[in-house]
């Protein structure tokens, strides 16, 4: 989780954020989940913390092989979004719901 955190803080997109105010980026929390499952698979805690305090949603979660299972392709790209924003419509203080469409690779060494 903190590899995705710290390569989504450096996202060339928030270069200007980082520029006039880095430390918002300090609010930035990674909730560990799973979009194939009932309530994206997250801890009760954590749905708690997201439907009261969260304001900003970052949807990282999609699968972009073209030779995944088209079953598992679904789960992912289409109910998995779906369950997000049924999440999101419970959410008190939520203004803005992205869908961030890039490949982040990560180099096993």
């Amino acid at each position: 989780m903190e590899v995705i955190k710290y390569q989504f803080k450096h996202i060339q997109i928030f270069d200007l954020i980082r520029e006039d105010n880095s430390d918002v980026f300090k609010k930035l929390v990674a909730i560990e989940g799973d979009v194939t499952k009932p309530e994206l698979g997250m801890s009760s805690t954590d749905s708690q913390l997201i439907m009261e305090n969260v304001a900003i949603v970052f949807n990282l979660a999609a699968t972009v092989r073209f030779d995944e299972n088209i079953r598992t392709a679904s789960t992912m790209n289409v109910k998995g979004p779906r369950r997000l924003l049924k999440i999101c419509h419970q959410m008190k203080q939520l203004e803005v719901l992205h869908k961030y469409f890039d490949c982040l690779h990560f180099q096993n060494s």
